[in-house]
């Protein structure tokens, strides 16, 4: 499977990234990551390579290109994304998500 365009990931990370508050853009941009490709099995037979744009704890957030969103998962080791999600969220919406509960 062909990795989705880097360029085209920035224009949705940036068009995302206005959408948030100040405090959001703040926690944002200490867990965001230069993005790596990170390898999921969603069935469990085929490995596909997605990009991870941020780290926080044990978790990663990614961008789904076979749902065309972005996701929060899992990982047990660095480069494999052990929790596939398919919820195609918007960057924003996963960082409303988590920003509350990190402060905790």
């Amino acid at each position: 499977m062909n990795i989705f365009d880097k360029n085209k990931l920035f224009d949705l990370i940036d068009t995302y990234y206005w959408c948030m508050d100040e405090a959001e853009k703040e926690f944002w941009d200490r867990i965001k990551v230069e993005p790596q490709i990170w390898t999921s099995s969603p069935s469990g037979i085929n490995e596909y390579e997605f990009w991870v744009v941020g780290i926080i704890g044990q978790q990663v957030v990614w961008y789904n290109s076979i749902e065309e969103g972005f996701e929060l998962s899992g990982y047990s080791s660095l480069g494999v994304i052990s929790d596939y999600q398919a919820t195609q969220a918007e960057l924003h919406s996963i960082i409303k998500r988590i920003y509350p509960w990190s402060k905790s």
